[in-house]
Order: structure tokens, then C-alpha cells, then sequence
């Protein structure tokens, strides 16, 4: 059986990350051939005593359990663009930093730490044998906006009109998506105005890698606290 790595960036998830947890526990999976890792990054809240609870208490049932912190002391605000560029500078780092403690593991299971995901999400998407494959989510409160996107006539677009419960190519995915570890050793994650994942997407696909999207996997992405309600 396949051995994963599963995990994300964890920057102020208090708020979210036991419930985030929950999922992750309950996904329909062997644990003992799941590595989890979870970087923490400039978190002023209680996410890593919830993150070292979590270890403490279910270690013993995975292959190993990582919590690592590094830390860029950068600011929260989100509404200036020359500190949004800034954050999505230090996210394409801590992202490199998640890749960099990769092991032996087949397949890495991204998962952000706002994104509740099925429990037969893993196994679904393993059944596909895709290079990269995603499940959906959307990244509007409004659910406008998934999270797979095409390239089309050189502009970079969101895939609205995509097909409903089916298994389909995409130049670009983000958010939760299932890989093969392999390619975390050829391409990395860099800046890009719209987000690390664009140019780790467009770096694998030049390298001959597919990206795929299944569409009846359907993911919920808690962007705000008062979603949980």
C-alpha cells in the first residue's frame, strides 16, 4: 500500500485546526503508512499546543507525526499589496520547507488548514493514478471561484464552467490535491501574484506531469470563522 505524506503550512488556526484535525483523523486510510507534517509559521494563537496535543495523543498510530516551526515575523495584513506580496513570498517558502521533509513517501496529500476534507477523499483520489489530482473546493465565501484554473490564450482564468462529477485535465490546482512525491524533488514553489501553486503547477506540466481535477470530490473550505456556524 501506497505511503503518504499529509499535511500543510499552519499560521493561526486555532480557530479551526482541532476541527481540521478531526477530519485528518478520520480519513479512511491506514495510518501507519501516513506521515503527517504541519509547519507552523509566525502563529501568535494556540496552534501549536493544539498541533503538539495532536501529536502527543495519536503518534503511536501514524508512521510519524512532524511538527516544525519556522518563523519569518511577518505581519497579518492582508489589504496592502506590498505586504500581500510579502506573504506570498514567506507562503512559497514554507511550502519548500514542507516538500523538504518528504522521506520515502509515494504520494503527498496537501491539505490547507482551513479545508475539511470527506473521509474517503484519499482513497478516491489514489484510485486515479493521476500525477496531480484535485479534489474541489471554492475560494469565495460565495462559491464562485474553485480552485482549479486554465490557461487560455496566455491569461491565467478560473475554471467556473467545469464538468460536474467527473475526472478532467487542468492547467492549474491549489488548496487540496494529492501528488506524486517525485515530483516534489524536480519543481519547487515560487512567488506569484496569484499564489504559490500557480508557477509549482506550470513547472511540473513543462516537465510533462498532468493535472487532473475530480469534481465529485467536493472539499469545505472554511475561510472565516464565522463559516463554522
Amino acid at each position: 500500500m501506497e505511503k503518504i505524506f499529509l499535511g500543510c503550512p499552519v499560521h493561526n488556526r486555532e480557530w479551526i485546526l482541532p476541527l481540521y484535525l478531526k477530519h485528518i483523523y478520520n480519513i479512511d486510510y491506514p495510518k501507519h503508512n501516513i506521515t503527517l507534517c504541519f509547519i507552523l509559521n509566525d502563529s501568535k494563537d494556540r496552534s501549536k499546543e493544539i498541533l503538539l496535543d495532536f501529536k502527543k495523543s495519536y503518534e503511536a498510530e501514524y508512521r510519524e507525526i512532524i511538527v516544525k516551526e519556522i518563523n519569518f515575523n511577518m505581519p497579518d495584513d492582508l489589504r496592502q499589496n506590498r505586504i500581500k506580496n510579502k506573504i506570498y513570498e514567506r507562503l512559497a517558502n514554507v511550502r519548500n520547507e514542507f516538500l523538504s521533509c518528504i522521506k520515502d513517501e509515494d504520494y503527498v496529500f496537501s491539505i490547507d488548514s482551513d479545508i475539511l476534507v470527506p473521509k474517503d477523499s484519499l482513497l478516491r483520489l489514489l484510485s486515479h493514478k493521476k500525477d496531480i489530482v484535485s479534489a474541489i473546493v471554492y475560494n469565495d465565501p460565495k462559491k464562485k471561484y474553485p480552485n482549479i484554473l486554465i490557461i487560455k490564450n496566455g491569461r491565467i482564468t478560473h475554471f467556473i464552467d467545469f464538468p460536474k462529477n467527473s475526472l478532467f485535465e487542468v492547467d492549474i490546482t491549489g488548496a487540496v490535491y494529492l501528488l506524486k512525491s517525485e515530483i516534489c524533488k524536480k519543481v519547487k514553489y515560487e512567488y506569484h501574484s496569484f499564489g504559490e501553486d500557480v508557477p509549482f503547477c506550470i513547472s511540473a506540466k513543462k516537465l510533462g506531469y498532468k493535472i487532473w481535477c475530480d469534481s465529485s470530490i467536493f472539499c469545505n473550505h472554511v475561510m472565516y470563522p464565522y463559516m463554522l456556524k
